[in-house]
């Protein structure tokens, strides 16, 4: 495997409808924005159940974002967690950048310094009734959720992967109570069947074989009936592959780019995977694009988009 085989790449994958000033490029270029097609194009999701006239597409290279006058309702504070490690330091800045405020919970603070960023020391794993009620009283409108056990080679079977599964249910209820409205959770790939040859948002089934996959599945099936039982504006995005500044070492990029700055020789297998690398900062700003898209404020209906790099064969992230 060269350094020529990691490609910076954007993709999601969702059910949309095309709008009219749109809809005579969806034969010419389904699958992507096309030439003289406009950078950013604005997609109106739709439940396939009420109107059949969807359209799956994925698309590579831009970030797909509503215009702000949809409705979408005004953001004033997030609340964050993970924001120290690898794709959750990235997050607080795209936030900020869409001029909403931010409230991050964990036991390490965001590493960047700037103003509009509050700080809570509560560790999630260990929070009692005290640490939750005085998340609730944050406010926040919108809860993006990050954090989770991520060691490499351990997280797989951890059996922290059950405690994360808990305290997010926890975490979830006390946001609800302090009135937020929308949330937005980091998935992984790990839910899906890997003995598909690829894997494709609301056609591969989710099927872990591990208890990290799992447990996140878990939460994903358990939020999605929760929000939609409490008019809870909801969104899950399925991670692939991200690398880049911070990555841990015992991953393969990581460990890749190492060997090369030192010289020192890396083996590998024989690179019959075929993988999709995605840019661990294109990762976050996909996870702000699903947090924009927030429903309108009498349609609180479960909103799931994926922020993923296409995945083919096994592994994931």
């Amino acid at each position: 495997m060269s350094v020529d085989h990691v490609v910076r790449r954007a993709a999601f994958a969702a059910d949309f409808r095309l709008p009219d000033k749109v809809e005579q490029h969806r034969r010419a270029r389904r699958h992507g924005l096309g030439h003289g097609f406009p950078f950013c194009c604005w997609l109106e999701r739709v439940d396939r159940a009420k109107n059949p006239k969807t359209y799956s597409l994925s698309i590579s290279g831009a970030i797909v974002m509503p215009p702000t006058n949809w409705g979408y309702g005004v953001v004033n504070s997030v609340l964050i967690t993970g924001v120290s490690g690898f794709l959750g330091r990235h997050i607080p800045r795209c936030v900020l950048e869409s001029g909403a405020s931010v409230h991050t919970v964990g036991r390490t603070p965001w590493p960047e310094k700037a103003d509009g960023v509050t700080f809570h020391n509560i560790d999630l794993l260990s929070a009692d009734a005290a640490a939750f009620e005085k998340i609730s009283e944050i406010g926040a409108d919108t809860l993006v959720h990050v954090a989770w056990c991520t060691e490499p080679g351990a997280y797989w079977t951890s059996i922290d992967n059950l405690r994360w599964l808990a305290a997010s249910l926890q975490l979830v209820q006390a946001f609800v109570q302090g009135g937020g409205r929308r949330i937005v959770v980091a998935g992984t790939c790990a839910e899906y069947d890997w003995s598909y040859h690829t894997l494709i948002e609301r056609q591969t089934p989710l099927d872990p074989s591990t208890l990290y996959g799992q447990a996140k599945a878990a939460l994903h099936k358990t939020l999605a009936s929760y929000s939609e039982a409490h008019n809870i504006s909801f969104a899950w995005g399925h991670i692939f592959f991200p690398y880049g500044p911070h990555e841990k070492r015992s991953r393969l990029l990581s460990d890749l780019i190492f060997s090369l700055l030192n010289g020192i020789p890396m083996a590998v297998s024989e690179g019959r995977q075929i993988r999709d690398f995605l840019h661990v900062a294109d990762a976050a700003a996909a996870i702000q694009a699903c947090r924009k898209r927030r429903a309108r404020a009498s349609e609180h209906r479960e909103r799931r988009c994926a922020a993923s790099a296409r995945h083919h064969c096994n592994g994931g992230e």
